[in-house]
């Protein structure tokens, strides 16, 4: 291979002058520059492919089956005891995901194990809060849905919160991008909770005018604020 030193005696010597020197160096320059322009834009780019490859999407059908009968089997063995099934369920994820998305980051199968268990983890919430709340007579009498205000915030905090949390919890281990679409989604929850209480609370303190018919579409409207600016700060962030 010809290297620089060499057209530099070729120079010396006047096989060639210093302009053709010049020339061939440029030319032998330009393939190494756009290879090392383009292995930048690769480095820089995100592969943001949900499927892995051929691999990923059978590992994936594998996981649907396994914790379909993992649920079928649970189900049988410890019947009515949904809680006992849930968590069973979660830590079996968990397990699962520390083999698959930590030493493997397969990202398909990543993904459905991510949100197999905030599914868990709200299933969970919600039937502790199930639990709390009585639900039934509500149903009989819906003017004890009133009586809830003292609890409601606290409540909803737990399970809007909760599931936020615990999704932080799980993206720092195993860095699942659909994480952030749950606590991006939890936080919005949250948020338009405490908004509804607000003016819940403004109306009955009497600080706010109970809106007539006429006026409910404006409320609405001023409602879907919220989620409006929860969608400008998710999409800064």
């Amino acid at each position: 291979m010809i290297e620089q030193n060499h057209l530099d005696m070729a120079v010396d010597r006047g096989i060639i002058d210093a302009n053709q020197r010049a020339q061939l160096l440029a030319m032998v320059e330009e393939p190494a520059a756009a290879k090392m322009n383009e292995a930048q834009l690769v480095a820089n780019d995100e592969d943001l492919r949900l499927v892995g490859g051929g691999n990923d999407l059978f590992v994936t059908v594998g996981i649907l089956l396994l914790f379909a009968g993992t649920l079928f089997g649970l189900g049988a063995f410890f019947d009515d005891a949904t809680n006992t099934i849930v968590i069973i369920t979660a830590v079996l994820i968990w397990l699962v995901a520390e083999f698959i998305t930590r030493q493997h980051r397969m990202k398909l199968s990543s993904t459905v194990l991510g949100v197999g268990f905030i599914i868990c983890v709200a299933t969970l919430l919600g039937s502790y809060v199930g639990e709390q709340i009585d639900f039934d007579a509500i149903e009989q009498n819906p003017a004890m849905a009133l009586a809830l205000r003292p609890v409601i915030g606290s409540y909803g905090s737990l399970i809007f919160g909760g599931t936020a949390a615990v999704a932080v919890i799980y993206f720092w281990r195993f860095r699942v991008p659909i994480m952030a679409a749950a606590i991006a989604l939890s936080l919005t929850g949250l948020a338009f909770l405490w908004t509804f209480l607000y003016f819940y609370d403004g109306v009955t303190e009497g600080r706010v005018a109970l809106p007539t018919v006429d006026l409910i579409p404006l409320v609405l409207e001023r409602a879907l604020y919220v989620p409006l600016i929860c969608g400008f700060i998710v999409f800064a962030i």
